[in-house]
């Protein structure tokens, strides 16, 4: 049946068409009384061809090997901390992946985290949902979850509150 549907339609279209004369449509000519101006074509973009070759020097690639090494680490060590709450735990967590960095790279790094109370108490000021989006691990497994939590203005001003001030 379906190999014969087009063949159907189109004994149709011809049975159809035959029986009554097609006269050609007759249109008035006019001048028109504004000439339109031609479109105007868009230039075409043509993407580069070929490849560009850039140096890399050597051991760069080592480099960034590393750097994401001591990345996983740390993201490993904070995802294994604990706490009894979650801020706590969130807080241990912070903690541990920078000491895992500055252990990885032999490096201090820069800023400074504010005091456990301090972070434990203002993340404590949070609706539990959002708490539980600040440990790391939670955070890793519930992405979607989580992520209206980081852009919510409550979690934003906890993070300004908390912040290091640059001037000191």
């Amino acid at each position: 049946m379906a190999t014969r549907a087009p063949l159907l339609a189109l004994a149709l279209v011809s049975i159809l068409g035959c029986e009554q004369p097609v006269e050609p449509a007759t249109a008035e000519l006019t001048e028109p009384d504004e000439v339109a101006a031609p479109p105007v074509a868009e230039p075409v973009v043509e993407p580069p061809s070929g490849t560009i070759e850039v140096p890399v020097p050597e051991g760069a690639g080592e480099g960034l090997a590393q750097a994401g090494q001591a990345l996983g680490d740390a993201i490993r060590a904070g995802a294994a901390a604990e706490g009894d709450t979650p801020c706590e735990q969130a807080y241990a967590a912070a903690t541990a992946m920078i000491q895992a960095l500055q252990e990885r790279t032999g490096q201090e790094g820069v800023g400074t985290i504010p005091p456990r109370d301090a972070y434990v108490s203002a993340c404590n000021e949070l609706p539990p949902a959002a708490q539980q989006c600040q440990v790391l691990g939670y955070a890793l497994e519930h992405a979607d979850e989580c992520q209206p939590w980081r852009t919510d203005p409550r979690v934003l001003a906890l993070r300004e509150r908390l912040a290091p001030d640059p001037n000191r």
